[in-house]
């Protein structure tokens, strides 16, 4: 293992132009000796594996024969990894600045801190801050999370850095070795809300998730999936995290405020009927 080297894990399914750009921002901000890059391709049909490796043959494709889902994806790429530390990275993500030196560094300085997970600020694509962290969404604490959010970021901007329940997925840093600890992504989850499972699980363990002030990463979110698939890959993914961490009277109690929540996304005038309808049915029955 590459001691302070840095493998960077993108996962693609058919977003041929954006992982290429990702790819691009990350050689154009990072130094070369400091990284590899590793593409998992989740069976994707528009061409993405032939084109990268023309485009990028100093870099790993990896062409899965079916679309086994991100954390799956991601766990096949760590698994390739050399470095010492991995940077997940998702393929609609803009580079804009060195944070990988920055993630090393802050990393190596707080080890006392056991770090699990460590992120920094995302932009959207007008260079606004977007989300980029928040704390397990327990089904009873909303007013309460805002607040400790607000806390958070108060910490942040008076000490650089800040620890939180959750770093978003989409710029994730942290050592391999502990990647590999906990088994990396739970690969009963297709898709989202990997990262909010994973880092429970780390921060049962006593393993911080931590958010740099740094705005280095523009994350183009929602250009890879459209609204209601991932509201409802987003739904199962959920339902599957509290089943699993718990107790049953919390779980149910999700249950009922997702089926509340899906009468009232009826007056939403954005959405279909045939949308709305399907959204009902899955909060009622899950499927």
């Amino acid at each position: 293992m590459n001691k302070a080297y840095t493998s960077i894990i993108i996962v693609n399914y058919n977003t041929r132009e954006l992982t290429y750009n990702c790819i691009r921002s990350v050689q154009d901000h990072f130094t070369p000796l400091s990284y590899e890059i590793i593409v998992v391709d989740n069976n994707s049909s528009d061409g993405s594996v032939a084109y990268l490796q023309q485009q990028f043959p100093e870099i790993t494709v990896i062409a899965n024969a079916t679309n086994l889902g991100f954390g799956t994806a991601n766990n096949i790429g760590v698994g390739k990894a050399t470095g010492e530390f991995i940077l997940l990275l998702n393929s609609d993500t803009i580079i804009i600045g060195n944070v990988l030196e920055k993630f090393v560094t802050f990393y190596n300085l707080h080890r006392h801190l056991k770090p699990g997970v460590i992120g920094s600020l995302l932009l959207s694509e007008d260079h606004t801050v977007a989300h980029s962290f928040g704390n397990f969404p327990y089904p009873i604490s909303h007013g309460l999370q805002q607040t400790k959010v607000a806390d958070q970021k108060e910490e942040m901007v008076r000490n650089y850095f800040a620890i939180v329940g959750i770093v978003v997925g989409a710029g994730m840093f942290m050592e391999k070795a502990v990647f590999d600890f906990f088994g990396g992504f739970d690969t009963n989850i297709f898709l989202y809300e990997e990262e909010l499972e994973l880092q429970y699980r780390m921060r049962k363990s006593g393993y911080t998730s931590m958010i740099l002030n740094e705005k280095s990463i523009v994350h183009l979110e929602g250009r890879s999936s459209e609204s209601f698939f991932k509201r409802r890959c987003s739904f199962l993914s959920l339902r599957y995290v509290y089943k699993k961490h718990l107790p049953v009277f919390l779980y149910l109690f999700w249950r009922v405020k997702m089926v509340l929540y899906s009468v009232i996304f009826f007056k939403n005038p954005r959405t279909s009927w045939q949308e709305k309808f399907a959204y009902l049915w899955l909060a009622l029955t899950g499927r």
